[in-house]
């Protein structure tokens, strides 16, 4: 039987391509997600959830909204993916780059949590107290590691 690739894989192929440091992508198209990038506002760090992504935060590809199908569309989402962790695909999805599959998969849920949090926030959101950046640094680094990734991916196969 012959294997038959899923028609986004340019997304995967370019993310690999630009960014060696990335061993896992993650391409799906939740919910919130969709809706959060949809209304075209930064995700903001309202949460611990949404404090993972920050630095550098999470950009948002707006070029098209269209599935990714070619070469050229996967070299654009992982142009605007950069060297953050995820990207909102515009009205589409999400994007999440990471070193293994345990921390992508945490990314993905942590950024599908981020922005649900922040849209049940609105428009609150906007004027919340925020951390300092390095509240910010310290928060992440006792919250987000590779073990604690593991251990969340964990879990979730646990409950398949």
């Amino acid at each position: 039987e012959e294997y038959q690739r899923h028609e986004e894989f340019p997304i995967h192929a370019e993310v690999f391509r630009a960014r060696p440091d990335v061993q896992a992508v993650v391409h799906t198209h939740p919910r919130f997600s969709i809706a959060f990038a949809a209304r075209g506002v930064p995700l903001r760090p309202v949460s611990h959830e949404g404090s993972f992504f920050w630095p550098p935060g999470v950009p948002t590809f707006d070029a098209f909204t269209d599935l990714v199908r070619t070469r050229e569309q996967g070299a654009a989402v992982a142009g605007v993916l950069g060297s953050a962790r995820a990207v909102f695909l515009r009205n589409h999805g999400i994007v999440c780059a990471e070193p293994t599959i345990p921390e992508v998969t945490w990314a993905a849920i942590s950024l599908e949590r981020a922005a649900e949090l922040q849209l049940l926030a609105q428009p609150t959101a906007d004027a919340a107290v925020l951390y300092t950046p390095e509240d910010e640094a310290r928060r992440k680094q006792k919250i987000w590691s590779a073990d604690r990734a593991r251990a969340v991916f964990e879990y979730y196969a646990r409950r398949l």
